[in-house]
């Protein structure tokens, strides 16, 4: 199992940016496994990203975070223009579907087609469909900037053993 709050969009505090763990402060996760199995009596954390853009663990799990994030970045910068060329020539609903039918099933886009999805008779009122729109917009805009506000590695990382 791979987690990373900043990607996924929790452990972010809108106002603070990203919540970080003090030394000797801890967060409990859900853990996913198979019903009627054992639950897990340990979990073993084998790569990471610190706040000030550190690393460790093993290089192809930090790569596979670190590809990630950036790949999210990508993301949100596509949905933002997205967004703006939508609102800036009036799109309808049906018309940010159809724009969407292109891009890939990830997180921003997945949040707007489960928006409009939602919201089917928003072409019938348009200041609706604007409010909206424009809300999305505020939301993507603000968690791509947390999401740069994450200090990546100069370097590249480097396995250490001794974490594990």
């Amino acid at each position: 199992m791979d987690w990373d709050p900043i990607a996924e969009g929790r452990g972010i505090d809108p106002r603070l940016g990203p919540v970080q763990l003090k030394p000797g402060q801890s967060m409990t996760l859900n853990l996913p496994h198979i019903e009627g199995a054992p639950l897990p009596d340990k979990v073993e954390v084998i790569a990471g990203v610190w706040a000030d853009g550190e690393t460790f663990g093993e290089t192809d799990w930090v790569n596979k975070l670190l590809s990630h994030r950036a790949s999210l970045v990508s993301a949100y910068e596509q949905a933002i223009s997205l967004l703006q060329q939508g609102l800036d020539q009036g799109w309808t609903r049906d018309r940010y579907l159809a724009e969407l039918n292109e891009k890939p099933s990830v997180l921003p886009f997945n949040t707007l087609r489960s928006n409009l999805q939602a919201n089917q008779n928003s072409d019938a009122d348009p200041t609706s469909l604007l409010h909206q729109m424009r809300g999305l917009l505020s939301r993507f805009r603000q968690h791509l900037d947390l999401l740069r506000q994450v200090k990546l590695p100069a370097s590249k990382p480097t396995d250490d053993a001794s974490l594990r």
